[in-house]
């Protein structure tokens, strides 16, 4: 935290802003930008966990106010470069900080994952949402280590036991959307499970869907609209943005 400088005063809070865009590769990993005051720094790799867990520390121990935000138009990819978002994410929340997350055009996969772990969301209403199952690179792979969702179901193990994540699914869908829609809701997973040719379990629902349903706080139509939510959050004029975020909603 010898980088940043320390609050003006209580009043001015920092933020946060994960950003998961594209698929998610070893060449593509999530990255985050940290703004206090008019310092800004772009974290990457394994400096983003970390760094999360400095500043929501020093955030606390200052009495400053601390504002996450998630940016992603994803179609998923690797778990294990995935995690350098979700786990901040995740810690975050634990310590009271909740993330909202601002999908562009698409949220699958491990971008759905995300998107269950933010309390908040505003979408593109005709934005892509889906929910699925993920495969495991067996011990001696030639990328070890990693978890990708784009390979053959006959090849790769799934990472967790077929009734497990139907479960988790469908305790987050009865909990996040308004009982009046749970039999449709619910519906569309059910018959997603039944489907012997669907080998991940995918889920799959708009961003309009899930806002009628009640499982997204605000559906828009266009990016710019979608930036407006976001400026709403953020609190900083879109001149003062960080380039990656101005990027994000070019």
């Amino acid at each position: 935290m010898d980088r940043l400088a320390p609050p003006d005063s209580a009043e001015h809070p920092w933020k946060l802003t994960f950003i998961v865009e594209g698929p998610i590769r070893r060449w593509n990993p999530p990255v985050a930008v940290l703004e206090c005051g008019s310092h800004q720094l772009l974290l990457e790799g394994e400096n983003i966990p970390s760094t999360c867990r400095d500043v929501v520390s020093e955030a606390r121990s200052t009495g400053t106010k601390l504002i996450s935000s998630l940016l992603e138009n994803t179609s998923g990819g690797l778990i294990a470069k995935g995690r350098l978002a979700s786990a901040p994410i995740a810690h975050l929340q634990y310590m009271g900080i909740p993330t909202t997350a601002f999908v562009d055009e698409e949220a699958s996969s491990f971008g759905g994952t995300l998107l269950m772990a933010c309390p908040q969301r505003v979408v593109r209403a005709r934005s892509s949402i889906l929910f699925h199952q993920f495969h495991r690179r067996p011990m001696g792979d030639e990328k070890e280590g990693d978890i990708d969702d784009s390979v053959s179901p006959e090849k790769y193990p799934l990472v967790s036991p077929r009734h497990a994540f139907r479960r988790k699914l469908l305790r987050w869908l009865t909990g996040n959307t308004d009982p009046d829609h749970h039999p449709w809701v619910l519906g569309r997973a059910y018959e997603a499970f039944q489907d012997p040719e669907n080998h991940l379990d995918d889920v799959r629902f708009t961003g309009e869907e899930l806002h009628i349903a009640g499982a997204v706080n605000r559906a828009v139509n266009s990016r710019s609209s979608l930036a407006k939510a976001y400026l709403a959050h953020h609190q900083t004029p879109p001149k003062q943005w960080h380039p990656r975020i101005q990027q994000f909603f070019t």
